[in-house]
């Protein structure tokens, strides 16, 4: 006998919501860290530099 599926409560959508937002940054961040980390070193390189 299959199980019927389960019904859409907000409860049920949370969860899904959540488990996606972290499949969503495991995936993203392993490509974007050497990008954010980059501009944040060229960030702090220019606020130590006197301006002209």
């Amino acid at each position: 006998m299959l199980m019927p599926p389960p019904s859409w409560g907000l409860g049920y959508a949370a969860v899904i919501f959540a488990m996606w937002t972290v499949m969503m940054v495991a995936m993203m961040i392993p490509s974007a860290a050497p990008t954010i980390l980059r501009v944040a070193a060229a960030d702090a390189i220019r606020q130590r530099k006197p301006s002209s």
